[in-house]
């Protein structure tokens, strides 16, 4: 082994410690030393305490210079391997020069020795410890010995001065050992803490990722946005580069690759595959357990080892997605280096397959009820066109007998065709709101900024002959000025025209039908209020469902559907607002609607 080899192996304990934190407190503590023997030399020169004052000025000296050296090398960043050890080395040598020059074995000098060794201990670890404490401890019998060749012995002997030195070298390696043992239970209890921290951190950080993932789940009911959300999501979890979700057919025979991350756009497009040929989907589903396979590579049942090569897969693990005891597929997770995966790994996976299949199950329900919508509102829009025509068509020949044109009719005859065109203006009118309420579905809200003052002045005209023929006041309290407002203004004129038309036609005759706007910080209120029959109290609950009317509503034959105030509640939640209704039997029935003054999805 080399001498390099081997000043590598004694120092690898330490290792870790060989940095510029490591470097600072030597160098800080050398400049005071210095100071230190600049003042000592000093006085030495004033006092004639029968030492040289040169040899501690040029020791001082040379320590400044060796440690500005010290310090240009820490500020380049180009400190080596060993250099902490390098400087300890130099330190115990002009500390020993020191001794040596100040009264040898009697120095104050010598008492440094087990201080710097303590100091050593904790900066480093045992073993580089310890063997620089026996190395300070030689140059301590190297000085005794010196004194004891050249006669400079204490007055108490020679013996004194042994036991002296054996003492100093003694309270040196013991007060290094304790140092040492003290630092590595400091660091022991550091790197146990840093190690819970980090753990803990990884725990926050699945959490947060757990978190996301629900959110960005319930944020996009679709299948496509359900899977987007989760292969990105566990992609960027530590130590997975790539995420692959398969799911199974509606039969259950075959398995297809559905949405990725971190793998070519080539094995994305992968054709779908007989689930009993993908023997790690099937042994995944089957077992309904996670399957880990560390090495795809050397994995007879892996299919894609060319894609594995291509994009450095490694290692894997297979989690199932099953929801209700049904398999839905499963997710693929790869690593581009060997990774055993770790049970908190496998819990945090198999948390995510539970919340995931939860939201796939809930996406394929739901795109199985948008194809179910769908389809019922194409066959309702063809019923009611297909019904509009020969309607019209009745109610013209009604028309035409009802006005003599086919010659006379009787009384009786004239009450059946009268009775019939009203059963026909019943119908056209639902078929009308059928169809304007299948076209709200789809149709999209054109926003603009309009005047409420306007619409609102086009319902009350529009409404004038009705409420004018049963002898009803309209009182309109608005503001002064236009009061604009972002909105469908088509849209709004509907809401406005159905609740004030219901006013009047459910108001006793000669009655009194309030409009009251008023413009809030940043909505605008509209009440349209009546005298009229009310409404029981039972039947507010469900007086916005399609197809509803009040039990004394339908009671005094007036014309309706039950579609009018649904539709009204779909336009106004489609403007960001809301309505509210209280009302009281034979006193009359409030309205209120809340529209706000902007809207996001404004467009000119």
């Amino acid at each position: 082994m080399s001498p390099k080899s081997a000043l590598n192996n004694i120092w690898g304990d330490a290792g870790y410690l060989d940095n510029s934190d490591s470097y600072r407190p030597l160098i800080t503590l050398r400049f005071y030393a210095v100071v230190a023997l600049f003042l000592t030399s000093g006085i030495f020169y004033f006092f004639d305490l029968g030492i040289s004052y040169l040899p501690i000025l040029i020791i001082s000296i040379s320590v400044l210079l060796y440690n500005v050296v010290y310090s240009l090398i820490l500020r380049s960043g180009k400190s080596f391997s060993g250099f902490l050890l390098l400087q300890v080395i130099i330190d115990w040598i002009a500390l020993f020069f020191v001794a040596l020059y100040t009264g040898g074995i009697a120095s104050p000098a010598i008492f440094v020795f087990p201080i710097y060794g303590a100091v050593v201990g904790f900066i480093l670890e045992s073993t580089p410890s310890i063997l620089l404490a026996g190395f300070g401890s030689a140059l301590i019998i190297s000085i005794l010995g010196r004194d004891i060749i050249l006669g400079n012995i204490h007055s108490n002997g020679i013996i004194y001065s042994i036991g002296t030195a054996l003492i100093y070298c003694s309270v040196l390696v013991i007060i290094t050992l304790l140092s040492t043992w003290i630092s590595g239970n400091l660091r022991f209890k550091l790197k146990t803490i840093e190690g819970l921290q980090k753990k803990i951190d990884v725990d926050n950080e699945r959490l947060r990722k757990s978190h996301e993932l629900s959110i960005n789940m319930n944020a996009d009911l679709t299948l496509e946005g359900t899977l987007k959300a989760i292969t990105s999501t566990i992609s960027e979890s530590p130590n997975i580069t790539a995420c692959v979700i398969r799911l199974l057919t509606d039969d259950g025979k075959r398995i297809k690759i559905m949405d990725t991350s971190g793998v070519s756009e080539e094995h994305a497009s992968r054709e779908s595959v007989f689930l009993e040929d993908s023997l790690i989907d099937f042994e995944t589903i089957t077992t309904r357990e996670p399957l880990y396979i560390p090495d795809v590579l050397s994995d007879a049942r892996f299919e894609y080892r060319d894609d594995a090569t291509a994009e450095n897969l490694v290692s894997m693990i297979c989690i199932p997605l099953i929801v209700r005891d049904t398999p839905l597929g499963v997710i693929r997770c790869y690593t581009n280096r060997f990774y055993e995966f770790t049970e908190n790994d496998v819990k945090f996976l198999d948390t995510v397959a539970t919340s995931a299949s939860l939201s796939i199950s809930s996406s394929n329900q739901f795109r199985k009820l948008e194809r179910l919508n769908k389809t019922r509102s194409a066959f309702l829009r063809l019923a009611t066109h297909e019904l509009r025509s020969p309607m019209a068509a009745v109610q013209s020949i009604l028309h035409l007998v009802l006005e003599g044109f086919t010659g006379k009719i009787t009384r009786k005859q004239r009450e059946l065709f009268e009775r019939a065109n009203k059963r026909i203006d019943r119908l056209l009118l639902l078929v009308s709101e059928l169809l304007e309420l299948e076209g709200f579905s789809e149709k999209e809200m054109e926003f603009s900024t309009c005047n409420l003052h306007d619409i609102l002045s086009n319902v009350v005209r529009d409404i004038a002959p009705k409420s004018d023929a049963k002898g009803i006041k309209m009182r309109v309290h608005i503001p002064r000025g236009d009061l604009a407002i972002d909105c469908d203004s088509d849209s709004i004129y509907r809401v406005l025209e159905n609740l004030v038309d219901n006013a009047v036609k459910y108001s006793k005759e000669q009655g009194v039908v309030m409009i009251i706007v008023d413009e809030l910080t940043d909505s605008v209120s509209v009440e349209i209020i009546d005298n009229g029959i009310g409404i029981p109290e039972d039947d507010l609950k469900n007086l916005f469902m399609e197809f509803f009317r009040s039990k004394n509503a339908r009671k005094m034959e007036v014309h309706g559907t039950g579609l009018g105030l649904s539709i009204v509640k779909k336009i106004v939640e489609s403007h960001g607002g809301f309505v509210e209704v209280s009302s009281k039997i034979g006193e009359g029935t409030r309205f209120k609607v809340i529209l706000p003054i902007h809207h996001n999805n404004k467009t000119t």
